[in-house]
């Protein structure tokens, strides 16, 4: 599958990792981790708990996530965003 068929099914599909209301943990960025090892594609969710009560703004947490990780945000709507896996220079 092309990569911008896969970015594109992926913005359109099921987040696969959600961030809840503990926010941004080790473990939450090991998964992200993994699945963009595994899919070179992740959608990542934001729970509203976590947007409401702590006021996390949801596209400085998809940047400092993809610092974190070493990848690229391709879309944020609304409480979700997508990240591709940058490639090794």
């Amino acid at each position: 599958m092309q990569k911008s068929r896969r970015v594109s099914s992926t913005v359109h599909g099921k987040p696969h990792v959600r961030i809840g209301k503990r926010g941004l943990t080790e473990n939450v960025l090991g998964e992200i981790s993994r699945n963009l090892k595994n899919h070179g594609v992740v959608k990542i969710r934001v729970m509203k708990s976590l947007i409401q009560y702590h006021g996390v703004d949801v596209g400085s947490l998809a940047d400092e996530v993809a610092r974190s990780v070493n990848a690229k945000v391709v879309d944020v709507r609304g409480n979700t965003f997508t990240l591709i896996k940058m490639r090794k220079e």
